[in-house]
């Protein structure tokens, strides 16, 4: 019987997305069952002061770090 990974998924996530390669090199080496546990996104479970307008060193940081994990993953 194969093992069971919980992953805390967001559609809106880029982590999320840039996840999927590594989550399916999982299942295949090791034969473990991928259960897709579906959260809030950010913007709507954080505190309104995440994206804060006044404040978008959050947002731009998601955005910049995203794009080079990306970029190392080869990935669009």
């Amino acid at each position: 019987m194969s093992e069971a990974i919980d992953t805390f998924w967001s559609f809106r996530s880029p982590y999320s997305y840039l996840a999927i390669p590594e989550l399916q090199q999982l299942r295949q080496d090791y034969d473990v069952n991928i259960k897709l546990r579906v959260v809030l996104p950010l913007a709507v479970r954080a505190k309104a002061t995440v994206f804060d307008p006044a404040n978008m060193k959050p947002a731009l940081y998601i955005a910049m770090d995203s794009k080079r994990r990306s970029e190392f993953l080869e990935m669009p």
